[in-house]
């Protein structure tokens, strides 16, 4: 009895406290994530995307050369590129909706970069017809496994 309840202890602690210990050391860090958008007269957004990204290891994976940042829908167009380290930018539907920014030099550990960039977002709004309102359902893009220090939501 005694041999089966440390064995049970042991199998506990190694399924509760290894998966802590053995976690992959993150790539890269969000330090500042700045969304402002702004709403036409039709309804549709402009939203401007300001990330200062930091990283943290270049060995692992190679060094940073491109994201994904992600965005509310696929309905969007004017993609545009607001600092000059973006290469190419376009919309990237693999796994979700989101803007693939390639940039156009690699970045290596301890280095930050801005990445600043826009679209033209529709089909945010609901109506309802029953109070004649209108509502927005807006939730940031988020970064999967990478530290988020500061997010400012401007609306």
């Amino acid at each position: 009895m005694r041999k089966t309840a440390v064995i049970v202890f042991a199998v506990l602690f190694l399924t509760v406290f290894l998966p802590l210990t053995a976690s992959a050391k993150p790539l890269d860090e969000i330090q500042e994530y700045t969304i402002t958008v702004d709403v036409r007269d039709d309804g549709t957004m402009d939203i401007k995307y300001h990330i200062v990204w930091k990283v943290l290891d270049s060995t692992a994976e190679g060094p940073l050369e491109w994201v994904k940042i992600g965005i509310p829908n696929k309905y969007v167009d004017t993609i545009a590129a607001l600092s000059d380290n973006i290469k190419d930018i376009s919309y990237y539907s693999e796994g979700g909706d989101f803007v693939r920014i390639d940039f156009n030099k690699s970045y290596n550990a301890d280095e930050v970069l801005d990445i600043d960039f826009s679209i033209h977002q529709s089909y945010m709004y609901k109506i309802n017809y029953s109070d004649s309102t209108v509502s927005y359902r807006f939730t940031p893009g988020w970064f999967e496994e990478i530290n988020v220090n500061a997010i400012k939501i401007l609306w």
